[in-house]
């Protein structure tokens, strides 16, 4: 469709957004729900577009990783930079939803990998991007707590869709995080959402 063809075009955002002098560098990992329910409506295509608003800004200094999950959990990249884009770019205009959700593994992979890649002074940050609901238990947390330790990494949460039990547990799971919550219910929202969310979070 063209809605289709638009969102999927690296949208035109001013480059140079994250000047080092007030924002600190970047470990992201964004984590990416492509099991069925994601093709539903706008969903996987609007974080598309969330997504590439946040590549075209991304600095050599950045570390991006872009993990998907589904009934398996897949890295597609990891520690890109600005050097990447156009690969990152394709990863994402690549996506495609089936299958069903393993959320709670995705989390501890997505862990693993902001620890590998840690910056001591940076924001070291997962984004979760999901319509689902799944178990993030008490184990689960206390696991979290033992990997990260003294470390400081955020996990936000971008929620597509309309399901109440899904808000609620996606609510509980970013404040486990120490992150924000975000309800994507407009195309515009979904243009800044992870853009402004980085860049709140990056802030020196």
């Amino acid at each position: 469709s063209d809605l289709k063809e638009k969102l999927e075009i690296p949208p035109e955002v001013p480059r140079n957004e994250f000047d080092p002098r007030d924002f600190k560098e970047n470990n992201l990992i964004f984590l990416i729900d492509v099991s069925g329910s994601m093709i539903d409506s706008n969903k996987l295509q609007w974080l598309k577009l969330s997504v590439n608003n946040l590549i075209k800004n991304v600095r050599d200094i950045e570390k991006i990783s872009i993990v998907t999950y589904r009934d398996t959990v897949r890295c597609l990249a990891e520690n890109k930079n600005n050097a990447d884009t156009a690969e990152l770019y394709q990863l994402i205009r690549e996506l495609k939803a089936k299958g069903i959700t393993r959320g709670n593994k995705a989390i501890h992979f997505a862990l693993d990998l902001a620890i590998r890649n840690y910056l001591p002074n940076g924001n070291n940050q997962i984004i979760l991007a999901t319509d689902g609901k799944f178990p993030f238990t008490e184990k689960d947390y206390e696991i979290w707590k033992l990997k990260t330790s003294d470390k400081k990494i955020v996990l936000s949460v971008l929620a597509f869709g309309n399901d109440k039990k899904a808000i609620v547990n996606l609510k509980e799971i970013s404040k486990k995080g120490k992150g924000n919550f975000i309800q994507i219910e407009t195309l515009d929202l979904a243009k800044s959402a992870i853009f402004e969310e980085v860049k709140q979070r990056s802030k020196r």
